[in-house]
């Protein structure tokens, strides 16, 4: 679990780096920056939630394995 909590922090420390890129060479707007930041949010909230599934049937395997 501490793994997919690291890899949100990840995450989240990536898109602030590019949004802060994007925002330098493109001398975009505050509401084109907000928009870039609801998408990554979700899109950091989508990658949680399917490596969250994703270590729930790898587990539900291992202990249908130990059976």
């Amino acid at each position: 679990m501490r793994e997919i909590h690291g890899d949100g922090r990840s995450y989240t420390s990536l898109f602030a780096s590019l949004r802060s890129a994007l925002s330098e060479v493109t001398n975009t707007s505050v509401d084109h920056m907000n928009c870039f930041g609801d998408t990554a949010g979700r899109v950091q909230e989508c990658a949680l939630d399917a490596a969250t599934k994703g270590n729930r049937y790898m587990n539900s395997c291992l202990r249908l394995n130990e059976k």
